[in-house]
């Protein structure tokens, strides 16, 4: 895939993201308001004589109209694990996460010479069909590694280079001795 049809997938990507989260923050700011400005609400979903049903039921009340089912389920989550105290902080953490945008994957590849298109596109598709579509590749050069190539995708790595080989060569010979 070209770098500018790459670029394009990215704002189309960055785009959903940013509409999905805008619901889902949406949502949540209104609970949390709700929660902030009734007292009576928060404490009653505090209360530990209430069971689950009687406190999803009150929350209901902060849940504005036209809430997903999966902001319904989330607030039900919290709920029920004790954990609506955090909700402020997934707020914050989402709010980082819609300034941030979703960033790709990045493989950087390298090789002891530089790769010529046809085999640049060739080591794209196979670490695509390793690692999952929406990487970003990054070609370095580095003689040291004598020949074939070394792939990392997050804190995965993938080392066909020479010197690994010769590395492995060694050590089996070490070993056999």
């Amino acid at each position: 895939m070209r770098r500018k049809d790459r670029e394009l997938s990215a704002t189309y990507a960055n785009a959903i993201c940013e509409t999905a989260l805008e619901g889902w923050l949406t949502s949540l700011k209104a609970v949390d308001r709700g929660l902030s400005s009734d007292e009576t609400v928060a404490a009653s979903l505090r209360d530990p004589t209430l069971d689950l049903s009687q406190k999803q039921e009150i929350a209901r009340k902060t849940i504005p109209q036209g809430a997903s089912a999966e902001v319904v389920n989330f607030i039900s989550l919290l709920i029920s694990k004790n954990h609506l105290d955090l909700l402020g902080d997934v707020i914050l953490q989402l709010e980082h996460l819609s300034r941030r945008g979703a960033r790709p994957r990045v493989a950087r590849v390298t090789t002891a010479v530089p790769l010529a298109e046809k085999e640049r596109v060739r080591v794209e598709n196979a670490l695509t069909a390793r690692f999952g579509s929406g990487l970003e590749f990054e070609f370095l050069v580095d003689e040291s590694i004598l020949g074939g190539l070394i792939a990392r995708v997050g804190d995965e790595v993938v080392d066909d280079s020479i010197a690994a080989k010769l590395v492995a060569l060694r050590e089996s010979v070490v070993a056999t001795e």
